[in-house]
């Protein structure tokens, strides 16, 4: 995330979305942009395609890669089916 200085490593193993951290081993994809839009794209729906298009993100490297992650995870419930805090 450039807007905060931020650089992290994702990985997708066994449906889970793992943070690895700094690694010096190859990737298929390096995608950049602001960490809003990423929590957009994530919970809102934005498409990455609409974020390219618009300046916002850059992908280097396998967009394939890119639209694999997005597509093995769930489309946010805006609405959970419970309370996730209760008083």
């Amino acid at each position: 995330f450039p807007d905060r200085n931020e650089r992290y490593r994702l990985v997708l193993r066994n449906s889970v979305m793992v943070n690895e951290g700094p690694s010096t081993e190859p990737v298929d994809a390096t995608v950049t942009m602001p960490r809003p839009a990423f929590l957009g794209m994530l919970f809102s729906g934005t498409s990455p395609a609409s974020l390219v298009l618009r300046g916002v993100m850059k992908i280097d490297g396998k967009t394939d890669a890119l639209r694999a992650f997005m597509g093995s995870l769930d489309t946010a419930d805006p609405k959970p089916p419970f309370p996730i805090v209760t008083p």
